[in-house]
């Protein structure tokens, strides 16, 4: 199928659900990413008000994140038996509710009792954030698998206006009022988001998945054609793309399980068995213990290092919002891009540079004291991590059978639970050296390791420890949807 025609046949599919529906998913991670950074202007006041270091608040931060990890299993549970748009809207209604707990925690109980206090609220309000066995199916299962990157780059681009309003209002709203105020702002914004996301359809799973089959066998045979030409024609793929006969007759030996019939220990169990999804899981989580950090100590970063107020030290920060927001778009488009001319691999290499690119702009970041050389490493790391959200995120779910994707985002949060240990190993870091600076810079190599990881798993002639690899993984996802719409 020639290019205009691929193009036709994915708008077809994904007309019937507008820009309201993709909006209202974008809260979220715009809640999430805004409240975070909100907090992280309100630091030094919570400091201040309980009594405690720089290493007491990351290590309540990794507590909250328990609950956005670990609690993402029953949230997959309840996707399961209840329309998902419906439980990202009874979420957002809790996390509203607990965020105005968790500000108004007394003054008079201060110490660490009320951090204690304060610290469990946290646990709450990160359990209601644990949006990703709802939301990434939800994307996956409105869009066509070709705008999937671009997809969950607009996803991820929208949670840029909630880190907007974290930095830009935050700041004026603590100087002002205080540290209190960082969370009482979001309460009538998240109550907002609830209502917008539980008026939207529910669409049917594994569909887009099943309708990817007719681009696949297209790719196949003009890599068929490409492989007849001299080396160096065409765009694609021939060595790694295999005929649709030859992909139906290896699927017959794979099984994945139906929700539905089975238990849920042999559900995960048998997410756990798609080694493809578990290194890349694995990696991003790597790369992410950085980004977390980052967008934690940032706000702490800029005041200490430059001696900024809080409403500086916002305004710097949202300089590096536009470099964001590029490379989030960009990102998902360019690897869609290259994954309709046939490089079904566009996604892997996109997302393992980028991290790698990342990692080598922090440290030059971090390696300098001038403001300004600082701010234009940190704006192209910013750009950098941004690109590879949305090819990464796809990757994920491109692996995933549709009927295991809820699971799947419920175990990848697990997984990908020790990138909160980001802020407690900066926060350690920095209490050893007396340096919020050097303990970034020294951190920042966790972006390359885990780009690295993502590299490896883009290799040709996949390697044992990659499972049956990402190219074969796609083609399993695509025929086992096909197979189940089938069947019902």
């Amino acid at each position: 199928m020639n290019e205009p025609g691929r193009q036709q046949t994915i708008a077809s599919a994904s007309a019937r659900y507008g820009a309201m529906t993709m909006f209202a998913l974008g809260f979220c991670n715009a809640l999430q990413n805004g409240e975070f950074n909100a907090l992280s202007n309100a630091l030094d006041g919570i400091k201040h008000t309980f009594g405690v270091n720089d290493f007491a608040i990351g290590a309540a931060a990794f507590v909250g994140s328990v609950g956005g990890s670990w609690g993402a299993v029953p949230i997959a549970a309840l996707c399961h038996r209840y329309k998902r748009v419906h439980v990202l809207g009874g979420m957002f209604v809790a996390w509203s509710i607990f965020m105005l707990l968790a500000g108004s925690v007394p003054i008079a109980v201060v110490g660490m009792t009320g951090f204690a206090i304060f610290s469990f609220f946290r646990l709450l309000i990160g359990w209601m954030e644990a949006t990703d066995p709802a939301a990434y199916p939800l994307i996956a299962d409105y869009y066509p698998h070709h705008e999937r990157a671009s997809r969950i780059g607009v996803f991820q681009g929208l949670a840029g206006i909630g880190t907007v309003l974290g930095i830009g209002l935050s700041g004026p709203i603590v100087d002002s009022v205080g540290w209190r105020g960082a969370l009482y702002m979001w309460v009538p914004i998240g109550l907002a988001g609830a209502w917008l996301i539980s008026a939207q359809p529910e669409p049917p799973r594994g569909g887009q998945d099943a309708g990817f089959e007719p681009e696949l066998k297209a790719m196949e045979a003009e890599a068929d054609e490409t492989a007849l030409l001299p080396a160096g024609h065409g765009d694609l793929e021939p060595d790694v793309v295999r005929t649709h006969v030859e992909i139906v007759e290896q699927m017959d030996e794979i099984v994945f399980p139906d929700p539905a019939t089975v238990s849920r220990w042999e559900v995960i169990r048998a997410v756990l068995r798609l080694r493809t999804w578990l290194l890349t899981a694995i990696a991003m989580g790597i790369a992410q213990m950085m980004q977390t950090a980052l967008m934690f100590w940032s706000l702490s970063y800029m005041k200490r290092t430059y001696h900024l107020s809080a409403s500086q030290a916002s305004l710097r920060t949202l300089a590096l919002g536009p470099p964001g927001m590029l490379g989030v778009f960009l990102g998902g488009y360019i690897a869609d891009r290259y994954v309709r001319r046939g490089m079904l691999r566009a996604r892997v290499w996109v997302a393992g540079a980028a991290y790698s690119a990342a990692g080598i702009a922090c440290a030059l970041a971090f390696s300098t004291t001038v403001q300004l050389l600082a701010l234009a490493f940190l704006a192209l790391a910013a750009f950098m991590i941004a690109a590879a959200l949305g090819p990464s995120f796809a990757m994920l779910y491109d692996v995933t059978p549709a009927p295991l994707r809820g699971e799947g985002a419920a175990l990848s949060d697990i997984l990908m639970w020790p990138s909160a240990l980001g802020t407690a190993i900066v926060g350690g870091l920095s209490a050893l050296t007396g340096s919020l600076r050097i303990a970034l810079g020294l951190a920042s190599p966790l972006l390359v390791v885990g780009g690295a990881t993502l590299l490896l798993l883009g290799k040709s002639s996949p390697p044992s420890w990659a499972g049956p690899g990402y190219l074969r993984a796609v083609e399993q996802v695509v025929v086992d949807a096909k197979r189940r719409l089938h069947d019902s």
